[in-house]
């Protein structure tokens, strides 16, 4: 495993730990969650096969475009740190 892969397989390791927290089950937010859940998925079900296919495909692509800018901006960070680590131990 080179070091950039060890690198990414730690940040998604992270990023992972910190959406299960981000997750966690919070008993305020989620009932409304729910509801709104179910009142999307009732406008759908009156959409035709092709209208649910194109709004599921914009999602999909929405969540993965995030999923990427996320992981960068992760990376950037860890980079960050690891410069102000080595500017404080130079100084």
């Amino acid at each position: 495993m080179s070091e950039k892969e060890w690198i990414e397989y730690i940040i998604y390791e992270r990023m992972e730990l910190h959406w299960q927290e981000l997750s966690h089950p919070k008993a305020d937010g989620r009932q409304e969650e729910s509801q709104m859940l179910d009142r999307v998925e009732a406008i759908l079900k009156r959409l035709t096969k092709k209208e649910r296919k194109t709004i599921s495909r914009f999602f999909d692509l929405t969540t993965e475009r995030h999923a990427k800018e996320t992981a960068y901006l992760y990376t950037c960070g860890v980079k960050d740190g690891i410069r102000a680590m080595k500017l404080t131990n130079s100084l």
